[in-house]
């Protein structure tokens, strides 16, 4: 892919790590043609995967906080002056995953993870995509196994396999791939409420779990009452009362009496209204 940008200067021929820091000095106002390559790039993986969205633009690598990074391979073109050839790009960032590895067992890590790769298919099977891996790796410090893929490809699969010797890929619920070697280097997490430090103390969860006497609400009586009451804190007490209208009819409870009122006062005047001064009991 051509721009019409020399990068000589700017970038150094071959492969260059791009990072926030590198954006940030080399802006589009002071150097266009970066954010029109990493644009395009991105929009011709796009294309190539057949996703829905673009991985890889200028905006995503300046806004990411997951210290993204792209490495860039680019060189001067033998007959243009002015005129660069973009053959591919590599994007990586860290991300906390949680994993399962063949045996079901659960795994916390912070992996370095492949986000996008792509090279130019005017460049492709000439071997540009395997020094662009390598240099990623060189500038890394990382080992192939030790690396997370987001979604990768059946072609990128393929790729891994013959450069690399990894099979077996295992697949996670959040579409990224790990290999089996990749859990060697990481323990994994113990299951249950209690965690246990790696000397084995046990280490409190900072919350305090009542017994069953606490759980339990206080029951107090008193000899010869017809009630009990049951508390179960301070603020709340319940108690239980006999049913009134079932004490008059067996005679457990005394008959009540409907006070009188004025009959010039209101509730006398409702008294009138609604009974007329028959008196109900």
């Amino acid at each position: 892919m051509e721009v019409a940008y020399d990068f000589t200067g700017t970038l150094t021929e071959g492969v260059v790590k791009i990072d926030l820091l590198t954006l940030q000095r080399l802006h589009p106002r002071r150097c266009w043609a970066l954010q029109w390559a990493i644009d395009h790039l991105g929009a011709l993986s796009t294309q190539a995967q057949k996703l829905r969205r673009q991985l890889t633009s200028y905006d995503k690598l300046v806004d990411s906080d997951d210290e993204q990074k792209l490495y860039l391979m680019w060189e001067k073109h033998p007959e243009k002056e002015n005129c660069s050839i973009i053959i591919g790009m590599l994007k990586v960032g860290k991300k906390k995953l949680f994993l399962l590895n063949e045996k079901q067992q659960n795994y916390e890590a912070d992996a370095l993870c492949v986000l996008d790769f792509f090279v130019h298919e005017s460049k492709q099977r000439q071997g540009f995509g395997h020094v662009l891996f390598d240099a990623m790796l060189v500038e890394e410090v990382l080992q192939p196994y030790q690396l997370a893929i987001d979604r990768p490809s059946n072609p990128f699969l393929c790729f891994i396999q013959k450069h690399y010797e990894m099979k077996d890929p295992v697949w996670q619920s959040t579409n990224f791939v790990v290999f089996p070697p990749f859990f060697d280097d990481h323990r994994p997490r113990e299951n249950g409420m209690d965690r246990r430090s790696l000397n084995g103390n046990k280490i409190s969860s900072g919350f305090h779990t009542p017994s069953m006497s606490e759980k339990m609400p206080a029951v107090s009586s008193r000899p010869g009452s017809r009630s009990s009451s049951i508390s179960a804190s301070p603020r709340h007490a319940y108690s239980y009362r006999g049913d009134s209208a079932s004490g008059i009819i067996h005679g457990t409870a005394a008959t009540p009496s409907r006070p009188n009122y004025a009959p010039d006062t209101p509730q006398g005047r409702k008294n009138t209204r609604d009974f007329g001064h028959t008196s109900l009991w």
